[in-house]
């Protein structure tokens, strides 16, 4: 049986959580209430939230499209 591995794009620089909220298109306040329920894989440094860029890219991407498709 073949080990299946995911590969990820970017990088794993970590990035803030202003970052993280401009790349999706959503205002920090937005974005810091709502992050964990949205299940937006975080990791606690000291007392800093940050996101590894290619965690933050995958979650992205693996969310549904709004409008559907046409």
């Amino acid at each position: 049986m073949r080990n299946k591995t995911r590969v990820l794009g970017g990088s794993t620089q970590l990035v803030s959580m202003r970052e993280a909220a401009a790349r999706l298109n959503v205002p920090l306040s937005t974005f810091q209430k709502h992050y964990r329920e949205w299940g937006v894989p975080a990791r606690k440094i000291g007392r800093s939230v940050k996101f590894m860029e290619r965690e933050l890219l995958a979650w992205i991407e693996a969310q549904p499209r709004a409008g559907g498709e046409s």
